[in-house]
């Protein structure tokens, strides 16, 4: 497991202390996935990646005392706490495509109703049971069910048809489009290991295994990325990334989604 940073586990150690006492005796569990937990992490810009479990659905004054709570993080650690993504998901429901609307802390903003499945996915509590960070709570070996083939390749289809439903937003700048590469190599990496690794490694295991017919396109996808200091300024990816690579980016998607549907072959 990755080495945590030490301004990140004072962070971390922080954020346990203002959940225990928010919530008290609702608190559940906090576990930390994402980059920090497979390597991936950027020093300077990645997101502090959270799930927060409760043992009952959130009330009215508990959502309040968050809000004022997440106040009190940013002015005491602006830098970090914007960083902070934190969903939330109750203990009995934990894997759902069907659960109700959790709060989700994002960008230094705490909304109280966000229509966001992050912490049901099956593709984040296989990530949890293979390498998560447990900063409260049981293990999320223990916590999480059994997670069937099936439960998993619905979650990376969800993932799939969200970005393909939406090529205005997902394949209009040449940094998003370097984004749906990246994560459609990462979506097949799942499919056929049932792991999580970060989207480079994805991409690179790739090349070796796809038809060779993408390798130059997942290629010019990783070299914008290890290029890009971070999304923000992956404006303009210097390796071929632009409009011309859209009619590329949807051929490879209709790769993805053969794979999806069973076409091992394909």
């Amino acid at each position: 497991m990755p080495k945590i940073p030490s301004d990140i586990n004072r962070f971390l150690s922080k954020v346990k202390q203002g959940l225990a006492t928010t919530l008290k005796g609702n608190l559940c569990g906090i576990y930390v996935y994402g980059s920090l937990t497979y390597g991936g992490f950027r020093l300077k810009n990645s997101d502090i990646d959270c799930v927060v479990v409760t043992n009952k659905t959130l009330g009215r004054k508990e959502l309040g005392a968050l809000n004022k709570w997440y106040k009190k993080l940013l002015k005491e650690n602006r830098r970090l706490g914007k960083r902070l993504e934190m969903s939330y998901a109750v203990r009995d429901n934990l894997i759902s495509t069907a659960a109700p609307k959790a709060p989700r802390f994002y960008r230094g903003k705490f909304n109280q109703k966000e229509s966001d499945l992050d912490a049901n996915s099956a593709i984040i509590w296989l990530n949890l049971k293979e390498s998560g960070i447990t900063v409260y709570g049981p293990s999320p070996k223990i916590l999480v069910p059994h997670l069937y083939s099936s439960t998993l390749q619905k979650a990376l289809r969800k993932v799939f048809d969200h970005m393909r439903q939406q090529p205005g937003k997902y394949l209009r700048e040449d940094w998003s489009k370097v984004y749906v590469i990246l994560t459609y190599c990462r979506i097949l990496y799942t499919l056929r290991t049932e792991k999580v690794t970060s989207k480079q490694r994805a991409a690179e295991l790739c090349l070796v295994n796809l038809p060779k017919q993408y390798n130059s396109l997942i290629n010019r996808a990783i070299k914008s990325f290890v290029a890009g200091p971070d999304w923000k300024r992956l404006l303009r990816p210097i390796q071929g990334i632009n409009k011309d690579s859209r009619n590329e980016i949807i051929s490879f998607g209709n790769y993805v989604s053969k794979q999806l549907r069973g076409n091992p072959r394909a």
